[in-house]
């Protein structure tokens, strides 16, 4: 797989991320270059049209530059949002899985005989419904089976699935109890994960910005208006943003969208106890 080969300046960035641990000198031992492998750029074309893009992108902003140092701040933010975002969507998966099982059970468990239990399942050109309340008990009784007897595939519920047996009281029973705690299982809101992400490369740039160019803001304001045009440029350039995703009406600008984007975050981690005025550092992968 291709990469980009990027000269940067390790004294500088070292400041803004954190740099495996290596013998010798990093200047020394990229001396041909810093590579860093993205899975959508795959051929030298695409590497290529990544690097005129964002050369051009940076030459209007007067930052040329800062070119190398920059595309590198950006690629290796893309790579951690990318990583964890693959991590937490496998996890997700699970607890999707989790919340829905129980949710089912619970249903049977917890319903009388006189209770009406419809069943509804949607495919991309059928839909199935199941009336019969014969029949519906009959599916919700062969998944309480299969889970006291163990028999299910079901990946990582492998090992949660006993957990449900009632065996503080000695029996095979499922417990409502654990159903319950199953059921309100608390699923990850992904959108809101990636404009996390989104918003810690935000806040790396911002800190190189303010620290190594004429793109600063004052004393008196957490980001210029320069910086914000900056910051929307690059994101809707790596597709982190989709342009126009806002009400451009009565004058609002890019750098306004970014100015709300940025604060909302930065009051979210001041709600979350961690503070806002963190200096953003990122862990650059081997």
């Amino acid at each position: 797989m291709l990469h980009f080969l990027l000269k940067l300046d390790f004294p500088v960035l070292s400041k803004y991320v954190k740099f495996h641990d290596s013998d010798k000198p990093l200047d020394v031992l990229y001396e041909n270059g810093y590579p860093i492998t993205m899975d959508y750029y795959y051929t030298d074309e695409l590497v290529k049209d990544c690097e005129d893009g964002f050369r051009k992108l940076l030459n209007k902003h007067s930052l040329g530059d800062h070119f190398e140092n920059l595309l590198f701040l950006c690629l290796s933010g893309l790579q951690k949002l990318e990583s964890n975002l693959y991590e937490s969507e496998i996890i997700n998966t699970q607890r999707i899985r989790i919340k829905e099982l129980g949710h089912f059970l619970l249903m049977f468990e917890e319903s009388t005989e006189k209770e009406t239990i419809n069943l509804l399942a949607k495919g991309f050109r059928n839909t199935a419904k199941i009336t019969d309340q014969t029949l519906s008990r009959y599916i919700g009784r062969i998944v309480k089976e299969n889970i006291i007897k163990g028999n299910y595939q079901l990946g990582e519920l492998a090992h949660q699935l006993p957990l449900l047996l009632g065996s503080e009281n000695g029996d095979s029973e499922i417990s409502i109890k654990k159903l319950h705690e199953l059921a309100d299982t608390k699923v990850i809101n992904m959108k809101q994960l990636q404009k996390t992400y989104t918003c810690e490369l935000a806040f790396t740039l911002l800190g190189y910005l303010n620290g190594e160019t004429q793109y600063t803001s004052s004393s008196n304001t957490n980001f210029s208006d320069a910086q914000l045009d900056l910051l929307y440029d690059i994101l809707i350039y790596f597709e982190l943003l989709k342009e126009g995703n806002f009400d451009k009406t009565f004058d609002y600008e890019p750098k306004d969208f970014m100015r709300n984007y940025l604060i909302k975050y930065a009051k979210s981690l001041k709600i979350r106890g961690n503070g806002s005025n963190q200096k953003s550092t990122q862990t650059v992968p081997k």
